[in-house]
């Protein structure tokens, strides 16, 4: 976050296929009770995320623009870009930078 490690991230795995995206994460007592689900697309480096599903029910339809890195097994995700809600009505970006570092999983 603003170019710091957060040094007490919630876990959370993240599945990818075929234009589908899963997430499922921790909540603050650290149970697997967080999740989202639904469409992505890539262009380029920009990766767009639209919520389909979620345990936040007020996201649900939104549209996320993040900038993408891909590196052999790591993906980098700089959040966000832009961010439109289920209205088409556009969201402030917030104030700061997050980047998200995925490593993809090896048996």
């Amino acid at each position: 976050v603003n170019g710091k490690t957060d040094n007490n991230p919630l876990p959370q795995m993240r599945l990818f296929h075929d234009g589908f995206f899963s997430i499922i994460g921790q909540d603050s007592s650290h149970a697997w009770k967080i999740t989202y689900g639904g469409t992505y697309e890539i262009s380029g480096n920009i990766y767009k995320e639209t919520m389909l599903y979620s345990t936040f029910p007020n996201i649900i339809g939104n549209t996320h623009w993040q900038e993408l890195n891909i590196k052999g097994d790591t993906v980098t995700f700089k959040l966000f870009n832009k961010m439109i809600d289920a209205t088409g009505k556009v969201i402030a970006a917030p104030d700061y930078t997050r980047e998200l570092v995925c490593v993809r999983v090896k048996k």
